[in-house]
């Protein structure tokens, strides 16, 4: 049950690996593509760098930007794509920030992102805050908001996603059966 607890979390939430690069040009340029030129030139990987530094300094978590970024390279997206996708991203990432203040509830830097995540796929503030809003104030919510995540990107409607994650943490489900809940749910027809 923990392999598929940590599983839905990894894969749900692939700025985790990314949190270990310093510099993205220079993940970029390491990686197993490194005997080819990056797409884009050091110019262009500077402003990019320079984007997120200045989120960072804003608060914004940076490795989900980090790998949204080198996620856009390996797709060959252009230099404005990956400007619009970090946009997007960070827009996500203030969104959640801002949930949890107006829930007057202190949230880790992965709880963030992983309410990012689900409002990337889908899901609206309203529904995200509904799920900060019943969970008890001592409980993390990185899983449940993740499998919220996982369940809206997958297809299951929003509603329908936050519905089961509330009916887990009202019950007061374990971590690793929220995890399991989603797995059993499927898209309506």
């Amino acid at each position: 049950m923990q392999k598929i607890l940590l599983a839905l979390i990894l894969i749900s939430s692939p700025a985790a690996l990314a949190a270990q690069s310093v510099s993205l040009a220079g993940a970029v340029r390491s990686n197993a593509l490194a005997p080819e030129q990056p797409r884009l030139s050091a110019a262009a990987w500077a402003r990019i760098d320079a984007r997120i530094a200045s989120a960072a300094e804003r608060g914004v978590p940076a490795a989900p930007m980090r790998s949204r970024a080198a996620d856009g390279e390996a797709r060959l997206a252009s230099e404005s794509r990956i400007h619009s996708i970090l946009e997007s991203t960070e827009t996500d990432l203030r969104t959640a920030q801002r949930t949890f203040a107006r829930q007057s509830r202190w949230a880790s830097e992965a709880e963030i992102i992983s309410a990012a995540d689900a409002l990337g796929y889908g899901a609206s503030e309203a529904q995200v805050a509904s799920v900060v809003r019943r969970a008890p104030a001592d409980r993390p919510l990185v899983v449940a908001l993740t499998t919220l995540a996982a369940m809206v990107g997958r297809g299951d409607s929003p509603e329908r996603a936050t519905g089961v994650v509330e009916g887990q943490l009202a019950a007061g489900a374990s971590d690793a059966s929220i995890a399991a809940s989603a797995g059993g749910s499927r898209r309506a027809p």
